[in-house]
């Protein structure tokens, strides 16, 4: 697995442009608030006078326009930046990268080189147990009513229901904000190319996408085999037996072998 953090000169030169920007903000504000107040004479009623910046415009919309409010925005987003700079981001599940989402979108912390630095550092230190929980996450979002494996481990197959509509004959991807199986199968596929130590250029999910749009009823890809139905289901082999076996190994470690063991299904412990 790669864990390459961001080089400290590209976190320097990222924190400079953002404390520039804060300071020449801050500037800004007080120069439009400046110009507010000595134009305020011109008419008792300040909605209809021009103004830089604005608290309620005419409509009754209101616009933070604070020096915090922009902090926020810029910390957000140079936090976001920083980690599509890095590889760390690739180990995460969706599950994962929503709740960091949430997080910038809420209370960005501020991006300072002191606490970019010791973040990064700290995530490298913790890929492992990231790329695991990411791969936790990714499992127990597979449906769990199929005889191909129990709740604790990857079998050789398994069913995702409700995955595909059809249409003039082709399949599709169905969208659906409880099951969105697409999204299941990329982080899937994610997660053994992860593993595997290969680059992951193109998901299996648009793979099937695009034999969907061709007619097609199946598509095998680099650690999948895969065949969508017409009840809507889609099912996925596992046709790398390796990358299934040390997919299985971090789930043991998860929830423990001997839990494993004791719940697996009986055509999985003759297997």
């Amino acid at each position: 697995m790669q864990t390459a953090i961001a080089p400290r000169a590209t976190i320097t030169q990222l924190v400079g442009i953002r404390d520039r920007a804060l300071k020449r903000y801050a500037a800004l504000l007080k120069e439009g608030e400046d110009i507010n107040e000595m134009i305020a004479p011109l008419n008792e009623q300040s909605h209809r006078l021009p103004t830089i910046t604005t608290t309620t415009n005419r409509s009754g919309y209101s616009t933070n326009t604070s020096v915090e409010s922009y902090r926020k925005q810029l910390d957000a987003g140079a936090w976001d930046h920083l980690m599509d700079k890095t590889e760390l981001r690739d180990l995460m599940s969706a599950n994962q990268k929503s709740e960091l989402r949430s997080q910038l979108q809420e209370n960005p912390p501020e991006f300072t080189l002191e606490a970019a630095v010791a973040t990064f550092e700290d995530m490298r230190n913790r890929a492992g147990d990231i790329f695991r929980q990411g791969l936790v996450d990714v499992f127990e979002a597979l449906p769990r009513d199929f005889r191909s494996h129990d709740g604790f481990k990857i079998g050789g197959r398994c069913v995702m229901t409700y995955a595909v509509s059809w249409w003039s004959g082709r399949a599709s991807w169905q969208h659906s904000t409880f099951n969105d199986r697409r999204s299941q199968l990329a982080d899937l596929d994610r997660t053994f190319h992860s593993l595997t130590g290969k680059n992951w250029t193109l998901n299996a999910s648009d793979v099937a996408s695009r034999a969907m749009q061709e007619g097609e009823t199946e598509v095998e890809t680099e650690f999948f085999r895969i065949r969508w139905f017409r009840n809507g289901n889609i099912h996925v082999w596992f046709t790398d037996k390796e990358a299934t076996r040390d997919a299985n190994k971090l789930l043991a470690k998860h929830y423990g072998a001997k839990l494993g063991q004791m719940h697996l299904h009986p055509d999985q412990r003759a297997a």
